[in-house]
Parts: C-alpha cells; sequence; structure tokens
C-alpha cells in the first residue's frame, strides 16, 4: 500500500514541482522524533541557514511547528504560491496527512518553505515522516 500510495501522489501531480522560481532551493529528507519529544530540521544551503522546523511525537499524533518562525498552514493543494495569512502556531500530521502540503514561514527574516509529507510511520516508539520540501531563499518572496 506504501508504494501505490507514493506512485498515486506522483501522477496526480503532487512530486517535486517541475519548474521553481528563482531562488528557490529544494530536496528530500526524513525526520524521525522519539515518542514524548522532538526533532529538528533545519533549512540549509552553502553554509546559509533558512529557518526549520519542529517535529514533535506524542502517543497518537505528531505536530509540526516553526519554532523561530511565523507558523505553518496545513493544505491538500500544491500551490506555488505561500499564503499571505492564515498561519498556526502548529498543525497535526501523520498517517492521516500523508500527501499534505505544509506551508511555513521558517524564521523571522521571513523566509518561506512548502514541505510536502509523502510518508509517514508510526509506532510505539515515534513518528519518522519522509517529505519532499522547497524553500525560497529571497526573505520575504513566497513564490516556489
Amino acid at each position: 500500500m506504501f508504494v501505490v500510495l507514493q506512485m498515486f501522489l506522483f501522477m496526480n501531480g503532487c512530486g517535486l514541482n517541475p519548474v521553481p522560481a528563482p531562488n528557490v532551493i529544494s530536496g528530500s529528507d526524513s525526520l524521525f522524533a522519539p515518542k514524548n519529544n522532538d526533532a529538528i530540521f533545519t533549512f540549509m544551503f552553502k553554509g546559509e541557514t533558512y529557518g526549520s522546523f519542529k517535529l514533535e511525537a506524542y502517543q497518537t499524533y505528531g505536530l509540526l511547528k516553526t519554532p523561530h518562525g511565523g507558523g505553518i498552514q496545513k493544505s491538500l493543494d500544491n500551490m506555488n504560491t505561500a499564503p499571505e495569512s492564515g498561519y498556526s502556531p502548529s498543525e497535526e500530521c501523520g498517517i492521516p496527512y500523508i500527501g499534505y502540503y505544509y506551508y511555513m514561514i521558517t524564521d523571522m527574516e521571513p523566509h518561506y518553505a512548502k514541505v510536502l509529507i509523502h510518508a509517514a510511520e508510526e509506532n510505539q516508539d515515534g513518528i519518522t515522516i519522509n517529505f519532499n520540501w522547497w524553500l525560497q531563499t529571497q526573505a520575504g518572496e513566497r513564490n516556489f
């Protein structure tokens, strides 16, 4: 089922954006947070840091937060521009939200990021998310 879901997402246009906007960096990664703890992913390129997001693992769910940013917003839509408003301090993530995009203000510059969770695993040890990400390195620019 895992492979089928990944293929379904890719075939429905949820893969990497074909032509990124100027100053956009992108990649794929995974992050594990132990139960009742957290882990941080930092956006970096050529020695520069562009903010981060935190994955918090709880008994039955996970949360994403931007510890040094302006919030996060969850959507099923693959938007080429980050929303101007509507960000929350946290958003739930995990298996029920595979295929969702998380739009983030990653720091106070501000830098904008888009994260697509394409796989997740939850067990007694914690939560792992596998994701694609895009980050606009030009402060204040919301286009991906």
